[in-house]
């Protein structure tokens, strides 16, 4: 008895029946029961339950076989919280080879339960990360593919004989309306990138709601007119005119919305009703409630529309398209503009309802309109003044000769001279002999790149503007560029209309 009790084990001796006749005094301890109370049957208590129907089944086998037996149990400690043990049971035998006792240790592996438990759930984690990885990699393969499939189609039908002018033009708009497409799927991606690191910058401005929503009704509509779906958009309480918010964060999280209703509509239509809710001076919502007609969601994957990259299902993903992060970036967007977006209702077949909402201010002395009229604005052709840069010099600075030779074409197009240099050695040297009124800085290029070239040049005394061209899109970037001596930042792919606005900005300055 005093070598059971001098060791850290429970231990134990039961009668060739089963019933316990002995317990040390580490088990006392342990389990909280007494000596007494732990003898004949009472020892049963301490383990937990369907744990000692399998050690009972264990034992009763043992017994038949006259074996000794090993398994996993839970006992309970003094205050019944359960805690794993190796269980080690030997029969003592007499000389005629029968059974006189059952001699039992129970060893506490708790701690290392916990880490093997840790670990699996740390691997199953990670298999369903890298099964995420794939199927993700897989999806953009093919979103990416799709829209790059009709750019590069469609220029080499420009390439081939006998296209007549009209034939091109249908063919450059389809590789406009494509490069587009790829934009939107980097851009989510990007932003649910930036959500998940804490990164996504939110501003509050006051802004025209009707006109945001104009531009809203007048985008998506189009994409409801293909599908032949009726898309009406009405108040279904007083709006205000103009209200403080995040404009650019609203309307991605208004055409995602929608957009995804029409998506995944295929007859019907798509009702959006918008609603201003004012319970005191500052507390105020704005709510868009999207209603359609389409395919509906099936409960088992309604918990899921709101992760990224995820959809319905994979046949839903093959049979629609897309991303997978159109709700799941709308979600955040809306709880960084104070609000959420969710899943009201929805039956397969029948259409489904989402609610988007957010916080915001009404503007001071703005009205109220009753109803939406919306203001028409007709498609034109992208038309800039041809001599909004005469008489401007610039040097371009790019090693892509591509780039060199669209930047040209967009500056020679509204009169200015243009330089190119095709390394940061040439342009450094071409900046200070020559009299630019603009550089235009790559800043992604071999040997000397643009962060050093413009400090090389700031350092030699150089102030005329540089702005910075990179296909980085983060706020790193930015920064970086400007802390390099940059006096702006344009990210590509360049907006015609973009860089020449900034052009003509910095040099009114």
């Amino acid at each position: 008895h005093n070598l059971a009790d001098s060791i850290p084990h429970l231990v134990w001796r039961a009668k060739p029946d089963g019933t316990m006749d002995y317990v040390n005094h580490v088990w006392t301890q342990f389990t909280g029961l007494e000596e007494e109370e732990s003898l004949g049957h009472g020892w049963q208590a301490a383990f937990h339950g369907s744990d000692l129907a399998l050690l009972l089944k264990a034992w009763i086998d043992a017994m038949s076989a006259s074996e000794s037996f090993q398994m996993e149990c839970r006992i309970r400690d003094e205050q019944g919280r359960p805690h794993w043990h190796w269980v080690q049971t030997v029969p003592e035998l007499n000389r005629r080879g029968e059974i006189v006792a059952w001699i039992g240790t129970c060893t506490n592996i708790h701690e290392r339960k916990i880490v093997e438990s840790n670990l699996r759930s740390a691997r199953q984690e990670a298999e369903a990360a890298n099964s995420a990885k794939t199927n993700f990699l897989a999806n953009m393969s093919h979103e990416i593919r799709t829209p790059l499939n009709s750019i590069m189609g469609f220029a080499e039908l420009m390439l081939g004989p006998g296209q007549s002018p009209a034939d091109n033009f249908n063919h450059l708009t389809t590789i406009r309306r494509n490069g587009k497409q790829l934009m939107k799927i980097i851009d989510e991606i990007l932003d649910i990138s930036k959500v998940e690191a804490g990164r996504l910058e939110i501003e509050r401005v006051e802004f025209d709601l009707r006109k945001l929503l104009t531009e809203v009704q007048l985008l998506l509509q189009v994409q409801a007119h293909e599908k032949g779906l009726l898309l009406e958009l009405k108040a279904v309480t007083p709006l205000p005119m103009r209200i403080n918010s995040d404009p650019t964060r609203l309307r991605q999280i208004l055409i995602n919305i929608i957009g995804n209703s029409i998506k995944f509509t295929a007859s019907g239509r798509v009702d959006v009703e918008i609603g201003w809710n004012q319970t005191g001076p500052t507390d105020c919502a704005l709510r868009c409630r999207v209603s359609d007609t389409g395919v509906g969601i099936e409960p088992e994957y309604a918990q899921q529309l709101f992760q990224p990259f995820v959809q319905g299902d994979s046949s839903t993903t093959r049979r629609f398209g897309g991303t997978g992060l159109g709700l799941a970036l709308s979600r955040r967007l809306a709880a960084a503009l104070g609000g959420n977006v969710w899943l009201d209702t929805s039956s397969p077949d029948k259409g489904s309802v989402f609610i988007a909402e957010i916080a915001a201010e009404v503007s001071p002395n703005t009205e109220f309109i009753q109803g939406l009229k919306w203001v028409e604005e007709k498609a034109s052709i992208d038309v800039v003044d041809k001599d909004a840069l005469s008489n401007i010099r610039v040097l371009v600075v790019d090693d892509a000769l591509d780039n060199r030779t669209l930047l040209t074409r967009f500056l020679c197009g509204v009169g200015a001279t243009v330089d190119t240099a095709e390394n940061c050695f040439v342009a450094v040297e071409k900046a200070m002999l020559n009299e630019y009124h603009i550089v235009l800085m790559d800043i992604q290029m071999p040997q000397l790149d643009g962060y050093e070239a413009t400090q090389q040049l700031r350092n030699q005394g150089y102030r005329k503007p540089i702005i910075a061209l990179t296909a980085h899109a983060l706020k790193e970037e930015r920064e970086s560029c400007l802390k390099a001596g940059c006096d702006d930042h344009l990210t590509k792919p360049i907006d015609r209309r973009t860089l020449i606005g900034q052009i003509t900005r910095h040099l009114t300055m």
